[in-house]
């Protein structure tokens, strides 16, 4: 069991300052789609999200972070991205902590674009633009509060500076402003990484935790996302599924590999005899099970499955086939029979 804690961050902290406050913490840049699962595969306890990635990058899932709070993973959000996640699902199990989290969820702001920033990193320091959401703060004693962000609003917050500020607000405006500013979002950050332990401990003893149902992690593409993140391919995906179905062993012993059978086997490149068998009972379990699949789902599923493994050319493919060792004659009804196997594990097996 790995009890050490991850943190996702890049942008609001630099990595001394993170060590200096959690030497023992493992370190990762701004979270993105896929990563919590990652950290639950690591066996992390506890996840921080601080910064994360919007835009180019899909950024990190709600059901990802449900998927994590079903595990007994404390998620625990604050400044950036975490504030925005933790905001949104702290009725889920997910820990919001900071004024930037507060902002969110007491309704001060609803706008997540407060809280981006670009940054670069250079001989260990971060340098960002500014974000809107510290402006905001800084400014909540200001008479003409509202005056002076509409105008910073309009700095897109890919240039948003002191230069570019000054530019725009009158010298009392920036003078106050500059004078008053706080950095929110660092402060967030390093008091929630101080208050870390803390914050876990009563977090277990106020069983704050609203437990999600069991499906709520688990929809089908949140079964797509497990298996692109944590799989090499997806018939290892669909093996291990298999595996944890939990057929009856003496079924298993006493099952006959039949052409169908075998032909699905090596598609999936499963070359032991076990393998080969478990393949056989799937199959069996799926027609008593009425699982279909028509010609027009299987047209689709062909051509998703040529995209996604790069062989979308006629030859390429077929050669592909030849490889694995395919009978030409029956492919069709070897990939029909894979994705029926598909299209059970997705409609029913459950995660773990």
């Amino acid at each position: 069991m790995n009890d050490q804690v991850c943190i996702f961050v890049e942008a609001t902290l630099s990595q001394d300052e993170i060590r200096q406050i959690y030497p023992n913490a493992v370190v990762k840049p701004s979270i993105k789609m896929g990563d919590v699962l990652l950290a639950i595969r690591d066996k992390f306890e506890t996840i921080v999200i601080i910064d994360g990635v919007f835009g180019h990058v899909p950024s990190v899932w709600h059901k990802e972070i449900l998927y994590a709070v079903e595990n007994n993973i404390t998620v625990i959000g604050c400044s950036s991205m975490g504030a925005l996640r933790a905001s949104e699902m702290h009725t889920c199990g997910m820990l919001g902590y900071g004024k930037i989290f507060e902002s969110y969820i007491n309704g001060v702001t609803d706008d997540d674009s407060e809280v981006a920033v670009s940054f670069i990193t250079h001989m260990g320091q971060v340098y960002s633009t500014i974000p809107l959401i510290n402006v905001r703060l800084s400014l909540s004693n200001y008479p003409d509060c509202d005056v002076v962000l509409d105008k910073v609003r309009k700095i897109h917050y890919t240039n948003r500076n002191w230069d570019m500020i000054k530019e725009i607000l009158t010298p009392p405006e920036y003078n106050y402003l500059h004078d008053n500013y706080i950095d929110y979002k660092k402060q967030d950050a390093v008091c929630c990484l101080r208050e870390l332990d803390k914050i876990k401990v009563k977090h277990v003893q106020n069983n704050e935790v609203q437990q999600p149902s069991a499906a709520t992690g688990k929809t089908l593409f949140f079964k797509r996302l497990y298996q692109k993140t944590l799989y090499d391919n997806q018939f290892d995906f669909i093996y291990a599924a298999l595996e944890k179905i939990g057929f009856v062993e003496a079924d298993i012993d006493n099952m006959q590999v039949g052409k169908d059978d075998y032909e699905l086997a090596k598609l999936m490149q499963l070359n032991t005899v076990e393998q080969q068998k478990l393949v056989a009972a799937s199959l069996t379990k799926i027609k008593q099970a009425g699982i279909t699949i028509t010609q027009r789902g299987f047209a689709y599923l062909i051509e998703q499955f040529r995209i996604e493994s790069e062989l979308t050319n006629g030859n390429q493919f077929k050669q592909w086939v030849i490889e694995r060792n395919l009978d030409l004659s029956s492919v069709e009804n070897t990939f029909k029979n894979y994705f029926l196997i598909r299209k059970f594990i997705f409609a029913q097996h459950e995660l773990s």
